[in-house]
């Protein structure tokens, strides 16, 4: 693994640099090698990046914010499992151009936030840092407010949305999390191997068709090799939790999901949200791995051209 990039992103955390939108004379060398080594192309588009630190309860979240000219919105971004913002670097650039401001957080345990590596203790606590972000920020933002979240972001969202209403203009998860893929299987191995390990190994899987993708996350830096077994606890957990019907939001969601996604069970997934979200338009995307957003270029620019159309109407 290279070096140079390590230290880089060590210093980002040591330095620890508060987040605000209104950042001002701050040493960016260490920020603009992140920003090049995951594929922001910045140089060519007129963008103020801010950058930072914020803490909630007791972790340090990592925070960015990408500022166009002009913006005609802003769009909250949330990640999935395993990966970081840096992560949706394509779909960034891809709003970016598209004149709207992007704000999204590694979330506690991912990327450059602090916590327990891939770990949390209840999923409620990736709600708790959405908002206690979007209600920082909020007073300071003029335009209307849009949701993009994949996977687990998706699932967060779900859980954020059932308590905060009308926040956004517009919904988009992609490839949800609700129930993941051979879920019994898993929930069996699940209690028969807790008492006795905190942490499997992580086998990379084929979730997007995009090979270039595939062997980037492979040598990321910020991606775990690891999967923690009290985040499969908080998982189910929610999961449990859901199934009471306790969460239902009735606002307009749009909803991508690929038919080779092999990451979530994605046919009971669709079942279930067509119930608990009655306003949803669902796109089944022929081909479509879990990394959507990630995806072979025909797949990715028809799911963008497909989000970038329903912000617009």
């Amino acid at each position: 693994m290279d070096k140079e990039i390590l230290d880089t992103l060590n210093k980002i955390k040591k330095e620890q640099v508060p987040f605000s939108l209104q950042q001002t004379k701050l040493n960016r060398t260490s920020i603009d090698q992140y920003l090049r080594f995951y594929h922001f192309q910045l140089k060519n588009i007129s963008v103020r990046h801010n950058y930072g630190y914020l803490k909630v309860r007791q972790e340090q979240i990592f925070v960015q914010s990408f500022l166009p000219d002009n913006p005609k919105g802003t769009v909250f971004l949330l990640h999935g499992y395993l990966d970081h913002l840096g992560s949706l670097s394509s779909f960034i650039m891809f709003l970016l151009k598209k004149n709207y401001q992007v704000i999204g957080f590694d979330m506690p345990g991912h990327g450059l936030s602090s916590g327990e590596k891939v770990s949390i203790q209840d999923f409620h606590d990736y709600v708790t840092v959405l908002d206690t972000i979007i209600e920082k920020v909020q007073k300071e933002i003029s335009t209307p407010l849009f949701l993009v979240a994949h996977s687990t972001g998706a699932a967060v969202s779900f859980s954020f949305l059932s308590e905060k209403n009308h926040l956004f203009k517009k919904i988009v998860l992609v490839a949800p999390l609700i129930r993941s893929a051979s879920f019994h299987i898993s929930h069996i191995l699940y209690n028969v191997t807790r008492p006795f390990i905190r942490s499997i190994p992580r086998v990379y899987r084929s979730n997007s068709s995009e090979k270039a993708f595939i062997h980037f996350i492979k040598k990321d830096p910020l991606q775990s090799k690891q999967l923690s077994m009290n985040w499969f606890g908080a998982k189910l957990k929610w999961f449990n939790q859901l199934k009471k019907g306790a969460v239902i939001c009735k606002e307009r969601v749009l909803i991508f999901q690929g038919n080779k996604d092999k990451t979530v069970d994605w046919r009971y997934n669709l079942h279930f949200l067509k119930k608990a979200l009655p306003e949803n338009q669902i796109y089944l995307i022929k081909g479509g791995k879990h990394h959507l957003l990630n995806e072979q270029m025909n797949i990715r620019q028809k799911v963008f051209e497909q989000i970038y159309q329903y912000f617009s109407n």
